[in-house]
């Protein structure tokens, strides 16, 4: 534990330091990705031999159940500003292909809506973002469009987030 708490300190330390050419966006995910970008600008001079890094910034405002269209509208264009700020300091870094950027979420949403938003869904769509990605590809079987399918079809547990009612 003193390690990691020694290694953070110089990290922090090291990060504040460091000039990037890109402009981030003054939101929490913003300055999140910029202190990433930080720390990878200064990985040379890190002690030791950390040759891979794994960050992780987190994004809340997605758990909505109302007004949803307005709401994932201005996270998402908040997202987007920060990922590009970000995607432009690694491209003045030179390490677009040595760095990959990826969403995640613990649960996505149904088709069903309710209200002016929709309850939690099973199935979720991201982003992998970064020049050694093979782009413009869906992976995984997209599910039938339909709610309530038929019971014995494959997307059953995925239609409406809860299974045919």
């Amino acid at each position: 534990m003193k390690q990691a708490l020694y290694l953070n300190n110089i990290m922090t330390s090291a990060a504040s330091g460091t000039t990037l050419f890109s402009k981030f966006p003054n939101t929490a995910i913003g300055q999140q990705l910029q202190q990433v970008a930080n720390i990878i600008k200064m990985r040379t001079s890190l002690p030791g031999n950390i040759s891979r890094q794994v960050f992780f910034c987190m994004q809340s405002g997605f758990d909505t159940h109302g007004g949803q269209d307005w709401t994932h509208m201005a996270v998402l264009a908040e997202l987007d500003a920060a990922i590009a700020a970000f995607y432009n300091a690694l491209g003045d870094m030179t390490l677009r292909k040595q760095v990959t950027t990826f969403t995640s979420a613990e649960f996505g949403r149904t088709l069903q809506p309710s209200g002016s938003g929709t309850d939690h869904g099973w199935g979720n769509h991201h982003f992998i973002i970064g020049d050694a990605v093979k782009g413009g590809d869906f992976y995984g079987a997209f599910p039938t469009l339909a709610l309530y399918s038929d019971a014995n079809s494959p997307d059953s547990a995925l239609i409406g987030g809860r299974g045919v009612t």
